[in-house]
């Protein structure tokens, strides 16, 4: 009797193993014939084959190592991406049709002096909208002016050389002050933040002596754009490559005016402010509607006499240059 039930015991969990077995070969059955169909399926789709037939490989290695739970965790990230990318493109076409030839290109970068921004966005912007596109909005968030650690009632503007973030950097890199005794270590400890790259947990001791060497790479290098580090690296699919590596940028927001505003990628803006860098690429994340009304002025333009005198004020801003051939031969020559 014993020995029947020990028997049957093990024909049960040879049943439920060779169950088990069968149901993975199954699925790697089904992912892989959607694989090889996979160049054929995204180009229908108007996608980049390449880099969806790597997100489908990538998706049955996870499936395989970490199993079913870390795959559809994955997925829907991924989902989620691919969404946003085609909100994107919806908002493309819907300022296109309203903004013509003016209307701001999502992946495309400007060139600043660092030292030329006074204010970053508190709360900032990506905290709320999709970073993957650009956006149009209007409002008083560039007139508001908040105090550093002031109660937040709206967004609006605070000094960046004011922050906790760049005091401690200029205190640690300038002054040789430890980072254990900057107040930024010390908000980072209290509440228990850890950095997340592209998967795992990044210790709070690490993260910190990844940043130093950040800061010592640009000091010896110079300031390299996400697609130039990454074609050195040769991580064509790293997640930094995913839409496009201009969206892994500094993001900068532009005000009513035409002030240049720092949102988002303070790591490599501190440093490159702190080393003296004149000379950095930014992708533009908002422009104020107002300062999107005078870049359409401008661009729709044939003469510098067709320009009000705001217009003619801002003609050497960054983020006109682009319409610099539309008028008269160039901006140069007026």
């Amino acid at each position: 009797m014993l020995s029947d039930s020990i028997e049957g015991g093990i024909r049960d969990v040879s049943n439920e193993r060779s169950w088990s077995l069968i149901m993975v070969g199954k699925t790697e059955y089904f992912l892989n014939l959607t694989l090889a169909n996979a160049k054929h399926f995204v180009s229908r789709l108007g996608l980049d084959s390449l880099v969806s037939v790597h997100f489908l490989n990538r998706g049955l290695k996870i499936l395989r190592e970490e199993g079913w739970r870390s795959f559809i965790e994955s997925a829907k990230k991924y989902a989620i991406k691919r969404y946003e990318v085609l909100k994107a493109k919806v908002r493309h076409w819907r300022y296109q049709h309203k903004w013509g030839r003016s209307a701001p290109i999502p992946d495309k970068l400007i060139h600043i002096d660092p030292d030329d921004v006074e204010f970053k966005t508190k709360p900032r912007f990506g905290k709320d909208i999709s970073t993957i596109g650009t956006h149009i909005i209007g409002g008083s968030w560039d007139q508001n002016i908040l105090s550093q650690g002031g109660s937040i009632k709206e967004r609006g503007l605070v000094k960046f050389e004011d922050t906790t973030f760049y005091q401690s950097c200029y205190n640690h890199f300038t002054n040789g002050v430890a980072w254990e005794d900057t107040k930024r270590y010390q908000e980072v400890v209290e509440s228990g933040k850890s950095i997340r790259p592209s998967r795992g947990t990044m210790k709070i001791e690490d993260r910190f002596v990844a940043f130093d060497k950040l800061y010592h790479e640009m000091e010896n290098r110079g300031y390299m754009t996400q697609r130039e580090l990454l074609n050195e690296e040769q991580r064509y699919f790293s997640p930094r490559s995913y839409p496009k590596p201009e969206y892994h940028e500094v993001e900068m927001v532009i005000g009513r005016d035409g002030t240049l505003i720092h949102d988002d990628g303070s790591h490599r803006f501190t440093i490159a402010r702190l080393l003296g860098i004149e000379n950095i690429p930014v992708r533009i994340l908002v422009r104020h509607e107002k300062w999107q009304q005078i870049r359409e002025e401008v661009a729709m333009a044939s003469s510098i006499d067709e320009l009000s005198s705001d217009a003619k004020s801002h003609l050497h801003h960054p983020d006109m240059l682009e319409f610099s051939g539309n008028i008269d031969g160039g901006f140069k020559d007026k």
